[in-house]
């Protein structure tokens, strides 16, 4: 009798196209169960299979319930019937390892194991609006954090805080930034949004639409190495802030755009010559390597030579 009507529900999700796996593993006791009430309905699950998408195959239903023993004997039976299956099987496990992996990462360690790191950062202004773009990297050219188990920016008036955990390269890493305005802005008026991967973009309103000689209060090289201004964001609004000095005709603002871009120049100069002398010392430990490779090369054919002439 349970037989009959389990065949007699299988039949109806057959009509309807449904997953009869999904019945199946719902009516089971156990995996063993399950494998006995697939071998009674083979015939009409195979031609279900026929007809299904990675999606709704049993396959990917007997990987998700765990039913690993009805999953074997499945893949045989497919495999005998010269169904095909292989697709459907590697994206069914790609997937489940993606969410566990996800979860794995979420819950292997615990908050002291995370390193702390200040996330490099670049900005630009208008007169109205402040631009921060944040890299969850340590360098501005460094790959940037692709996952986040957990992300918190919070934005007052005159402060932003911004938390984010996340695995790079296996290594875990909580970044964190503290940013002291050097003037108001209006919370309810700023937004924050996702970009590229690794990257969010902060778009803070300015309480008064002016020019601000920085972004942070303080010394903002001791306090935040990686941070830099956001060339191309800048160029966009050049046009716009020229015009404010001029009609403004503020000769200390001049005086403190002028140096302020100075500054900067002098800041990527350096830059520029740091990667310069980076790459330079990376040429001569090469040179190194090589020149103590071959050194080894001709003292152990001096060696060989040395035995040869005892032999003889």
């Amino acid at each position: 009798m349970y037989i009959q009507i389990t065949f007699l529900i299988l039949t109806i999700n057959i009509i309807k196209s449904e997953n009869p796996c999904e019945s199946l593993i719902k009516k089971s006791k156990d995996d063993s169960d399950l494998k006995n009430l697939l071998s009674q309905n083979l015939n009409s699950i195979l031609t279900y299979e026929k007809k299904s998408t990675p999606s709704t195959s049993c396959i990917t239903s007997l990987i998700n319930s765990g039913s690993f023993i009805s999953l074997d004997y499945y893949l045989s039976e497919l495999s005998s019937n010269g169904i095909p299956y292989r697709e459907t099987l590697s994206l069914s496990i790609s997937n489940i390892e993606s969410k566990l992996n996800t979860l794995f990462n979420k819950y292997r360690f615990t908050e002291t194991d995370y390193q702390k790191v200040i996330p490099s950062f670049q900005w630009a202004q208008n007169l109205q609006n402040i631009f921060i773009e944040v890299k969850f990297a340590h360098r501005h050219d460094s790959p940037g954090c692709l996952e986040f188990s957990k992300m918190n920016i919070n934005i007052n008036n005159k402060n932003l805080s911004l938390e984010a955990f996340c695995i790079l390269g296996d290594v875990p890493i909580k970044f964190e930034l503290e940013l002291s305005f050097y003037d108001n802005v209006i919370k309810e008026n700023s937004t924050y949004e996702k970009e590229a991967i690794g990257r969010y973009l902060i778009t803070l309103k300015k309480e008064n639409n002016t020019y601000w000689k920085k972004l942070v209060e303080g010394n903002s090289e001791k306090y935040y190495p990686n941070m830099r201004v956001w060339f191309e964001m800048k160029e966009k609004y050049y046009d716009e802030i020229k015009e404010f000095e001029k009609e403004n005709d503020d000769e200390e603002f001049k005086e403190m755009y002028e140096r302020m871009e100075r500054e900067e120049k002098e800041k990527e100069e350096e830059r520029k010559r740091r990667r310069m002398e980076r790459k330079k010392n990376g040429t001569k430990r090469n040179k190194s390597k090589k020149k103590k490779k071959s050194d080894l090369s001709n003292s152990t054919n001096n060696d060989k030579k040395d035995d040869k002439t005892n032999d003889l």
